[in-house]
C-alpha cells in the first residue's frame, strides 16, 4: 500500500536534514584530523550536527469550534485508509 503523499515528503525531508548532520560531522570530524580549524569552531559544529539531527518539525491547527480541525488532520494522515 502506498504511503499518503504528505508522510512520503516529510520522510524526504527527515532523510535530507539527516544527510546533511552526517556532512557536518563529517566535516568537523576532517577539520579535527587536518587540525585546520579552532576546537571550539570545531565544537560548534558537532553541536550543531546534533541539533539538526534532533530537529523535530510540528504542525499545529488552530480555528474556532466545529470548523473543520479534525476532518484536516485525518485527510492529511489518514486519506489512504
Amino acid at each position: 500500500m502506498a504511503l499518503p503523499l504528505l508522510i512520503e515528503h516529510l520522510r524526504e525531508y527527515h532523510q535530507w536534514r539527516m544527510r546533511i548532520a552526517n556532512a557536518v560531522d563529517q566535516i568537523a570530524k576532517l577539520s579535527v584530523d587536518l587540525e585546520i580549524l579552532p576546537s571550539g569552531t570545531m565544537l560548534r559544529m558537532q553541536n550543531l550536527s546534533r541539533e539538526i539531527a534532533g530537529d523535530q518539525l510540528r504542525i499545529s491547527f488552530f480555528g474556532e469550534f466545529a470548523r473543520g480541525k479534525s476532518e484536516l488532520i485525518n485527510a492529511l494522515f489518514f486519506s489512504d485508509l
